[in-house]
């Protein structure tokens, strides 16, 4: 059998490659609790996808081939300017889907958010118990995956 990659292909998987690399060392993949509160009185979790850096021209990568957004952060004295780009919702799904081959460090917390992203309908924290029991139960998966040590 003669397999051959075109440059278009290759150069594809380079860049995924390169920006899976990023994100297992510079980003968080996780799912955020938020508690109930007044006006919304079940918990509600959120999927999202950050980097921290200080390279501006990073941000504009990931922004250019993911989409999401990025900002600087507050500046902290003596310290270099630094940016936060994040991705949520349906392009979180579309990003994962490319990054989850390259990825090695974060591909578990990546599994876990498409999971999660199963169980989101048109609805937020509105949901039924089951499907709140099954996001609380992916949070603490992923929650113990990136615990500091």
């Amino acid at each position: 059998m003669n397999f051959k990659l075109d440059t278009n292909t290759v150069e594809k998987i380079a860049k995924l490659s390169y920006l899976a690399g990023i994100i297992d060392g510079e980003g968080s993949i996780g799912i955020e609790h938020l508690s109930p509160t007044k006006g919304r009185p079940k918990s509600y979790y959120v999927c999202r996808l950050t980097v921290i850096n200080t390279n501006k021209n990073l941000m504009e990568l990931l922004l250019h081939f993911f989409g999401g957004s990025y900002n600087q952060r507050k500046k902290i004295e003596k310290r270099k300017i630094c940016y936060r780009w994040h991705i949520f919702g349906e392009n979180l799904e579309k990003t994962l889907d490319q990054l989850i081959p390259y990825l090695f460090i974060k591909k578990q917390q990546a599994l876990i958010v498409k999971q999660y992203r199963e169980t989101v309908g048109k609805t937020g924290w509105n949901v039924t118990n089951e499907v709140l029991n099954k996001r609380k139960e992916l949070w603490l998966q992923c929650k113990e995956l990136n615990k500091l040590g």
